[in-house]
């Protein structure tokens, strides 16, 4: 009896599953990948943790246009994001990611598309660089805030001796005109 209720439920379970996947329903699925090393056109190794949210918008062609479709789905997405990251320098890579996410899936609609499937968002969770490239820009930066206080600090020193011989040409001038207020004076 209490294999019959589980059989019931499992039985239950895949008709409702059925039901939603053959009546086009807007249910978006997720898929996570493994972590993944990529390098950017600038030769820097990064390695990716990501997902990308996916919907069947043609049930028959998903299930006859393509095996393992998860995983078809998964090798086209790291693919584009492979193209899209070596096409573009860490930098970028670093500042552009809703960008990145839009350029997979342009790159991976038209491939898709043909399996019944739309790729709606690709997300990159954490994008991990290795050691030597983490202290080079820590060196970057810090030479950068070097370079800056310098800077900073070349303009305050330029700026007071600038203050000090404007007042000192001022003073001068005070100067100069007291004592020919004084030689005025003494002459009436």
């Amino acid at each position: 009896s209490e294999g019959e209720e589980s059989a019931e439920a499992e039985s239950d379970a895949s008709e409702s599953e059925k039901c939603a996947f053959a009546d086009g329903s807007e249910k978006l699925d997720k898929t996570e990948t493994d972590f993944e090393q990529f390098y950017t056109m600038d030769n820097v190794k990064v390695v990716v943790d990501s997902f990308f949210r996916w919907r069947i918008v043609d049930p028959i062609a998903a299930v006859y246009e393509v095996d393992k479709l998860q995983e078809a789905l998964t090798k086209v997405v790291l693919a584009s994001l492979r193209s899209f990251i070596g096409s573009h320098d860490l930098n970028f890579i670093l500042a552009s990611r809703q960008q990145l996410s839009e350029a997979v899936v342009t790159q991976t609609s038209d491939s898709v598309k043909k399996w019944g499937v739309s790729i709606t968002g690709v997300d990159i969770r954490t994008l991990e660089l290795d050691e030597g490239t983490k202290e080079a820009m820590r060196q970057q930066i810090e030479a950068s805030r070097e370079c800056e206080a310098r800077k900073l600090l070349a303009r305050g020193e330029a700026d007071a001796v600038k203050t000090k011989a404007e007042g000192s040409a001022a003073a001068l001038e005070r100067q100069a005109e007291a004592e020919r207020n004084s030689t005025i004076l003494r002459a009436e």
